[in-house]
């Protein structure tokens, strides 16, 4: 019985991991939808996971150092991701667009419509 039990108690704490991946992965699309539609860099697409979520993580105010601790990650790996982030979009500095980032998700939580979409 108490294997039974446990089996339970695995499977579901996997399937609630899985629904937080699911969700997460949902809105990386819609900020994803968002950026293209604000600044026009289709360019976006190309991010990796790794290189999209460290601009999520920025434009939430986090830094550099603190996410590569955070992610057991050394520092100098953390700056390279950003430099191949800017590149794939072609701009001219990740502050800018880390600022349409802030701007994207204040506008998406303050438009009740834009959540839906």
């Amino acid at each position: 019985m108490q294997l039974v039990k446990l089996a339970g108690d695995i499977l579901a704490s996997a399937t609630i991991e899985v629904n937080k991946l699911q969700t997460d992965r949902k809105k990386l699309e819609q900020i994803i939808t968002l950026v293209t539609k604000r600044t026009g860099l289709s360019e976006i697409q190309s991010l990796s996971n790794s290189e999209l979520s460290l601009l999520i993580d920025l434009s939430k105010g986090a830094r550099i150092s603190a996410l590569a601790r955070k992610k057991n990650i050394r520092r100098d790996t953390l700056d390279k991701r950003l430099a191949r982030s800017k590149e794939k979009l072609k701009v001219s500095s990740v502050h800018e667009l880390i600022g349409a980032m802030k701007e994207l998700s204040f506008q998406h939580r303050s438009n009740p419509e834009q959540q839906a979409t």
